[in-house]
């Protein structure tokens, strides 16, 4: 599990230079509200993909025993796409094609691509850091200086009260890790799940496919906040992040500048982030 103590300032590295830059720093300031987007649209394509192996039918039909999961998909799904079906009807198409059995689940089951493809897409995560002063961050995340540093106190007891997701600290890692289809089933069925080692499981399989990046990114010293949804990317409210610091690029237009202390106003702290004139590390102005 990822256990490790979460920093009293996480912060996100941000374009000025988007078409939809003003309602994204409103978002974030008025209506604490993050933009999420799947893990498929990381800029690495290692990212959140690890190798997968698909389990046989029998390992799945033994699994889904063992955790007592008695239908392959839920009402909620078969009511998405039949819904011309009255209920009773639903009922019966799911007793009798979507009962685990054997049968059914070799006739069912998508494709470990088909399901491997769902799970991503539904994974949606925002990216954090430890640091607001990390150059080759600017330059990546930030467009090059031309850009904004949002700094947030995470607020756990919050998140946990409300439910909400909390952040996660990344794990940089040298070898890719392997999921099988079982790993992914005990992830998304966690919630029936008692048995330790399955539990386990699913805790490896969620950050092997939310939580792991190539070593070579362990300059970021990232955080990430997951949470799952259907349909297009989109802003989300974030209990466990509270603004409480904005840094404005050493490159970002006078323009520019003042329209994020205009927004920001006595609500929250902005400053202006420059060069040292004895080094190569950036400073507050």
């Amino acid at each position: 599990m990822n256990d490790y103590p979460i920093p009293s300032r996480l912060y996100r590295y941000r374009s000025c230079a988007t078409d939809y830059f003003e309602d994204e720093l409103r978002a974030v300031v008025e209506r604490q509200e993050q933009f999420f987007s799947s893990v498929k649209s990381q800029n690495d394509p290692f990212d959140c993909n690890p190798k997968f192996v698909a389990s046989s039918d029998h390992e799945l039909l033994q699994l889904y025993e063992k955790i007592g999961k008695k239908h392959l998909v839920s009402m909620g799904v078969l009511r998405e796409h039949y819904p011309n079906l009255r209920r009773a009807e639903l009922r019966r198409l799911q007793k009798r094609d979507f009962s685990v059995s054997a049968s059914n689940i070799a006739s069912s089951n998508p494709t470990l691509e088909q399901f491997v493809n769902e799970i991503r897409t539904g994974s949606r995560i925002i990216c954090l850091s430890e640091t607001w002063n990390n150059p080759l961050m600017w330059a990546h995340y930030g467009a090059g200086h031309n850009g904004i540093v949002w700094g947030f106190e995470p607020d756990v007891d919050t998140a946990i009260e409300s439910d909400y997701d909390i952040p996660l600290k990344v794990r940089y890692v040298e070898n890719r890790p392997t999921l099988k289809t079982t790993d992914l089933v005990c992830w998304l069925e966690s919630e029936r799940i008692t048995d330790p080692s399955l539990a386990s499981q699913g805790y490896d399989a969620f950050d092997a496919l939310v939580l792991t990046k190539p070593k070579v990114w362990e300059y970021e010293e990232e955080w990430r906040v997951q949470v799952r949804f259907d349909g297009q990317d989109a802003y989300k409210k974030v209990p466990s992040l509270q603004i409480r610091e904005v840094h404005i690029g050493a490159r970002v237009e006078t323009e520019k500048a003042s329209l994020v202390e205009e927004i920001c106003g006595d609500k929250v702290p902005v400053f202006r982030v420059g060069m040292d004139s004895q080094s190569f590390e950036l400073i507050r102005l």
